[in-house]
């Protein structure tokens, strides 16, 4: 049986893609489910426009992946 594994750094590089509205492709070299997961999480944050596409110093820590 195949078993996934979630990264939490590739996690956390998603969730904060995702936080800063990026657009949903993610990088080379990633392990791409944890990202996609982090990215997903990250997007349902509220987001606050007057940070800009870069986020600013609005970033919010996670507990990382649920897993």
């Amino acid at each position: 049986m195949n078993e996934l594994k979630l990264t939490e750094e590739d996690w956390q590089a998603g969730f904060d893609a995702g936080r800063r509205r990026e657009p949903d492709t993610p990088p080379q070299g990633v392990e791409v489910m944890s990202w996609i997961s982090g990215y997903i999480e990250g997007k349902a944050q509220p987001w606050n426009p007057a940070a800009g596409s870069q986020g600013g110093g609005d970033h919010i820590e996670s507990d990382g992946p649920r897993c």
